[in-house]
């Protein structure tokens, strides 16, 4: 993906991400690829320094292909870049990383490389990298045929391990202990968030709000409770929501709805980006949080597959007020494809109930339906309508 950027895409990449889910590790790699021929990081104190005190000096001094990590630490190279890049205009001129979204208008009103790159947004490793088979299956799942996918063949605690087993990669490889790891983590990285931002910011709030919202992970994010809840007013907790999502740490997913006199609810769902993130120690939930920790697996692993292939133009989930609703809604190219996540090991009756209305509701729009369940066999339930295994993420068929 990035080393086709390079070498066909636009002058600049982007690559986003919540700090240390490999953003330095993976750009590195490309420069030890020969991909690009540079690296260098404004997390160091003497090039952040030369750089903020000479933009356009320093910026010229850099050879065509340099990796800029930490980009968002200096966003005064950003004009300096401009210039390079509409003087010479060729692929894979510069990558820049960032944790907080480099690529955003907050680094100082409209994007000077607006028009210019390609945004990437790398998360946490999924469960296809943990397995070492960093393949997608995500196309087939969406448009091909899906009893063509591999299937592994796994019991219901199998994936409640897949669910709760982290994908930041130094807790993963290492015996870490997870509960100091995830304290740390948050210690050091919304301080440090708060550091590159505009926002005017209360950290023992926003910590206080990210453990309150952990717990609601898979579900519906209804404002007003959450306000009442942990005793912060609406506008600051928009605020802090805004910022979480910008740290990488949270999916919301709108609820879609066609006009705003229509009987379908807009309320967001939220998803944790990693599961060390709901709890110290997601293993020990009970199981009247699995299903919820399940559901934000798969939506983590759907959005990491399509970013593989390009992305959606958009991301939903459904819920009418008649109580039909659907999980994940993936917008691709005008039509929409809808998914259902299920912990059986047998594909539940009235598994499609939701499906199914969504379907009546959008009719020519509807591409297809997944019902994504914890069994071993791809089944054709109806018309463009299939049950499908959640091991299809990550397995890969044997070589023949």
């Amino acid at each position: 993906m990035l080393r086709e950027a390079a070498a066909h895409g636009l002058p600049v990449s982007i690559v986003v991400g919540p700090r240390a889910c490999g953003k330095t590790t993976l750009v590195r790699r490309l420069v030890d690829d020969d991909v690009y021929q540079r690296y260098v990081s404004f997390a160091d104190p003497g090039v952040r320094a030369a750089a903020a005190a000479s933009p356009l000096l320093f910026i010229e001094s850099l050879p065509f292909g340099t990796v800029i990590d930490e980009a968002q630490l200096v966003p005064e190279v950003l004009v300096p870049i401009k210039e390079m890049v509409d003087a010479f205009g060729r692929p894979g001129q510069f990558l820049l990383t960032g944790s907080t979204r480099v690529d955003l208008a907050t680094m100082g009103g409209t994007h000077p490389l607006a028009g210019r790159f390609t945004r990437f947004e790398l998360g946490p490793l999924n469960a296809a990298e943990r397995h070492g088979r960093p393949t997608t299956s995500i196309a087939g799942l969406l448009e091909g045929d899906p009893s063509t996918l591999a299937v592994t063949d796994l019991v219901g605690a199998d994936y409640d391990l897949e669910a709760v087993t982290t994908g930041f990669p130094l807790l993963f490889t290492s015996a870490a202990d997870p509960r100091r790891w995830r304290r740390d983590y948050l210690r050091s990285v919304i301080p440090a968030t708060l550091r590159e931002s505009d926002h005017i910011v209360d950290h023992q709030r926003l910590t206080r709000l990210l453990e309150g919202i952990s717990g609601m992970s898979g579900h519906e994010l209804v404002l007003n409770h959450l306000v009442s809840d942990l005793s912060i007013d609406r506008r600051t907790a928009t605020r802090y929501l805004d910022l979480l999502e910008e740290m990488g740490l949270i999916h919301r997913l709108p609820g879609l709805r066609m006009k705003a006199t229509d009987t379908e609810r807009a309320v967001p769902k939220l998803h944790m980006v990693d599961p060390i993130l709901v709890a110290p120690d997601p293993g020990g939930v009970g199981d009247d949080r699995r299903g919820a920790l399940l559901e934000s697996f798969v939506v983590n692993e759907l959005v990491t597959q399509l970013e593989w292939i390009g992305g959606a133009d958009s991301l939903f989930h459904w819920r009418d007020r008649r109580r039909d609703e659907v999980d994940l809604v993936i917008k691709r190219e005008g039509g929409f494809v809808a998914i259902e996540v299920k912990r059986a090991r047998e594909v539940p009756p009235r598994s499609t109930a939701g499906i199914n209305a969504f379907r009546d509701r959008y009719g020519e729009r509807f591409r297809r339906g997944l019902v994504m369940y914890a069994g071993s066999h791809v089944l054709p339930l109806s018309d463009s309508v299939w049950a499908v295994p959640i091991s299809t993420l990550w397995s890969m068929k044997a070589a023949s």
